[in-house]
């Protein structure tokens, strides 16, 4: 497994795995080799599960045709998709099953934009009810904004107060989905990684390393 090091005036080791398959190291200036390779063995699990991660995405997102039998992953589990042509176009979550109302002469393209725009709504709703529950304790609320992140789950501005969720998350359960809008939130008052952060987050979420790594399952 290559990885590509970068020393830099940091405090905290940071670890990405890009959607390329890539992994890249931030380190201290002042830390060693020996340092850097003890903190990758014990983040070796946590890199394969990324890497695989990015490739069951990738397959999934290329393969997809948008037909009656398909899998779609929706809060943690796989559903069969339903395509049903008439003249209404809409989609709705059903005994347990998704079903795609499309036109008579739509294409794939038709199909998979109908059903991640509602896959996107559905993400926002649950993103904010989960949020409501901790912005009634903070002073100023963020503006929260929904996007297709390629590398993240989602990411904060402090300065701006600004909170960006991928919508892709909706594919996750809402243990895992949690963990993703109390990390952001946290992010409000500690923006980093460190032990202190960390803290805050237990505080909310004592479970939270079991939350993440529901994330990548």
């Amino acid at each position: 497994m290559q990885v590509k090091v970068t020393r830099k005036k940091i405090k905290n080791i940071n670890l990405k795995v890009r959607p390329d398959f890539t992994v890249e190291l931030s380190a201290p200036e002042s830390a060693s080799q020996e340092y850097i390779d003890s903190f990758l063995e014990k983040k070796k699990d946590w890199i394969k599960k990324q890497i695989q991660f990015f490739k069951d995405n990738l397959t999934n997102e290329t393969e997809k045709k948008y037909i009656s039998g398909e899998s779609v992953k929706y809060l943690g589990k796989n559903y069969r998709l339903k395509v049903h042509k008439g003249k209404e176009k809409y989609v709705k979550f059903m005994r347990g099953y998704i079903h795609l109302y499309c036109l008579e002469n739509s294409d794939l393209e038709d199909k998979k934009e109908l059903l991640q725009n509602w896959l996107r709504e559905r993400a926002k709703d649950k993103i904010m009810i989960i949020a409501k529950k901790y912005l009634d304790r903070l002073e100023e609320v963020p503006h929260i904004k929904f996007r297709d992140m390629k590398t993240r789950w989602g990411s904060c501005n402090s300065e701006k107060k600004r909170i960006i969720f991928n919508w892709k998350l909706i594919e996750k359960s809402s243990y895992g989905i949690e963990y993703v809008v109390v990390h952001e939130l946290v992010h409000l008052k500690c923006n980093n990684h460190s032990k202190t952060f960390f803290k805050y987050v237990s505080v909310k979420l004592p479970d939270w390393e079991k939350r993440r790594e529901s994330l990548y399952k």
